[in-house]
């Protein structure tokens, strides 16, 4: 066997391996990013809106401040408050006393059917999905009252 028979096996596993090298770095890539935004939502500041709330934000590390536009902002933060809606709120057609401002509904046909090798197999299928929202503003939290 001479050298030059193997030659295009090599290109072709050259290639081959060059292909699966971007893929891999593709995939790393996107895991990275994705362990990272988890990392700093992980780590977002829990802020209450009340009179400190400003003196919160600009003491945050990741603060930045625009003295053009007077604004603070930080990259990622929980902002905790009671939910009041601006308009009427909406209510379920389940349970009469579910109050909100977002509502998702979704409508599932749940079928069991035989297949092929005569087992039975559950299957879902989604008719109609849509979603309700009304404006709503957060307040500063409330104290329960019983």
């Amino acid at each position: 066997l001479k050298m030059g028979d193997f030659v295009p096996e090599l290109i072709f596993f050259g290639f081959t391996l060059g292909v699966d090298l971007i893929i891999c770095g593709c995939l790393n890539k996107a895991i990275n990013t994705t362990n990272n935004l988890i990392r700093d939502l992980k780590c977002s500041p829990q802020i209450s809106i009340d009179e400190e709330m400003q003196r919160r934000i600009q003491k945050h590390p990741s603060c930045v401040s625009d003295e053009a536009t007077n604004t603070l902002t930080i990259p990622y933060a929980i902002i905790r408050g009671d939910v009041t809606p601006m308009k009427k709120a909406l209510s379920s057609n389940y349970a009469a006393d579910l109050m909100g401002v977002i509502q998702k509904v979704a409508f599932t046909e749940h079928k069991r059917k035989l297949n092929e090798k005569a087992r039975w197999v559950d299957s879902k299928n989604a008719i109609a999905q849509y979603t309700n929202e009304t404006p709503f503003s957060l307040t500063g939290l409330q104290p329960p009252q019983y």
